[in-house]
């Protein structure tokens, strides 16, 4: 009798481990938190939408201090850059991203 009580509190001890660590996960996804909330603004943040970007042409930008003409950089220079809308507009991607 105490054999199987005993396992029972293992499986209960470790399925609640489970729900702890897979239920706080789930939380930084939720946007009906805080935590995803802020999530949410962290990843929003690095998606700036192309339109809000100036183009940058003529002359090569150094990288200095983690940015290069306000965008981040880690020792690369900045050459240009072409907003989607001023080569037509639409929708693109970033492989830099």
């Amino acid at each position: 009798m105490i054999r199987p009580l005993k396992m029972a509190t293992v499986a209960a001890g470790l399925l609640a481990v489970v729900l702890l660590v897979t239920g706080s996960n789930a939380l930084a996804h939720d946007p009906e938190t805080e935590e995803g909330r802020a999530e949410l603004r962290r990843i929003m943040a690095d998606h700036e939408p192309g339109w809000r970007h100036q183009a940058v042409l003529g002359a090569q930008v150094t990288c200095a201090g983690g940015t290069a003409a306000g965008y981040p950089c880690r020792n690369v220079d900045l050459l240009s850059v072409l907003p989607l809308s001023s080569i037509g507009g639409g929708s693109g991607n970033s492989m830099w991203a």
